[in-house]
């Protein structure tokens, strides 16, 4: 079984607003805590544990990251999880949702690419564009996982 937690780095009524978006599109998530719930958000490592704690899973390697911003990628790492950084979205681009969409798709591959680098100079393990790109990511983990089961998570060369 696959846990699904949200760790927001907004105070609960905007984690409200999310979590309520989220149900909008049938997704349920196991687990939430906002930002309002721990000592300090990114790049602190506590709301990671504290999803893990919530939701119990464990060990380290079991526990996926994803986020959109360096300081995420430095909570995952600060955890001991695997940071998968997400490109398309966060302050790296730069750009608002309305404002991605209208930008000449040579521009945006172009902030794209410098986002990806930035996350992974940052030392995540995985770099993706967006949230649909998550199962390949995990299939690769488990992969990993499968072949070296006690390992700590490792940078990938993604």
């Amino acid at each position: 079984k696959i846990a699904l937690a949200v760790a927001s780095e907004y105070g609960r009524s905007l984690t409200q607003a999310i979590m309520d978006a989220l149900a909008e599109k049938d997704i349920a998530p196991d687990v939430e805590v906002c930002v309002d719930d721990v000592a300090a958000g990114s790049p602190a490592p506590w709301q990671i544990y504290r999803c893990m704690e919530t939701s119990g899973v464990y060990p380290l390697n079991a526990v996926v990251f994803f986020g959109d911003t360096l300081a995420d990628v430095q909570a995952g790492l600060d955890a001991g999880v695997w940071s998968v950084g997400i490109a398309r979205s966060g302050d790296l681009l730069g750009l608002d949702v309305e404002r991605i969409y209208e930008l000449p798709e040579v521009d945006l591959l172009s902030k794209l690419k410098k986002a990806r680098t930035r996350l992974l100079e940052a030392g995540a393990h995985y770099v993706i564009d967006s949230i649909e790109d998550c199962p390949q990511v995990i299939r690769d983990i488990n992969r990993r996982l499968e072949s070296k089961p006690h390992r700590r998570p490792k940078p990938s060369k993604r």
